[in-house]
């Protein structure tokens, strides 16, 4: 009886609690980058966004990112959700992009789960960063009424802005060397089995 006791009251808490973390509007912001996600130089680089308006229905959002330099990474390939945009300029501000959307008209309903882009980059030059700007701003219907939220409290971002940082691409040495660690840790696997087998 106790046992069934302490799982009814688990159960209400997890619901509790699961109402709590849908209370506001959220980005999945993946590869989850805490801390940045580390992408070698050359290698593609894949940003999903996805929007979850919790219990607010969502009214606009603006998410801004900016490249520490144009060399950060490769102009972005995108596939952006309904009703969602991508804006960027190559030539006069190659650092600066924002994917925007207006919902005045029909917010996007709470407690839905909406994609909003896939971005496809290619890592540039070592120490370089890709990072979402504090004008990012979704306005969200909170009792009725609208109400900002920053990225501070919408997205997985955090504590810095940085979402990914361009790291070295691993030199032939380097590869080579994780190979042969690769091979003796699997050697010493297979041993270790047949050992036990016998």
């Amino acid at each position: 009886m106790l046992r069934r006791v302490r799982f009814v009251f688990l159960l209400g808490f997890l619901a509790c609690f699961g109402a709590a973390a849908q209370a506001h509007p959220f980005l999945d912001v993946l590869p989850v980058p805490i801390p940045p996600v580390a992408v070698p130089s050359g290698s593609t680089y894949v940003l999903t966004l996805a929007l979850e308006p919790g219990d607010t229905p969502v009214v606009s959002v603006r998410f801004d990112f900016e490249l520490s330099s144009p060399a950060a990474f490769t102009p972005p390939s995108t596939e952006i959700g309904e009703g969602f945009s991508f804006v960027y300029d190559r030539v006069a501000d190659p650092r600066h992009f924002s994917i925007v959307g207006d919902f005045s008209e029909s917010p996007l309903p709470e407690f839905g789960q909406f994609p909003v882009a896939q971005l496809t980059m290619v890592g540039g030059l070592a120490d370089e960063t890709l990072s979402m700007l504090g004008t990012s701003v979704i306005v969200a219907l909170e009792g009725g009424v609208p109400e900002q939220f920053t990225h501070q409290e919408f997205s997985n971002v955090r504590p810095s802005d940085e979402v990914a940082h361009v790291v070295p691409e691993p030199g032939a040495p380097a590869m080579a060397a994780s190979g042969v660690t690769a091979l003796l840790v699997l050697s010493r696997v297979t041993r270790r089995g047949r050992c036990a087998a016998r």
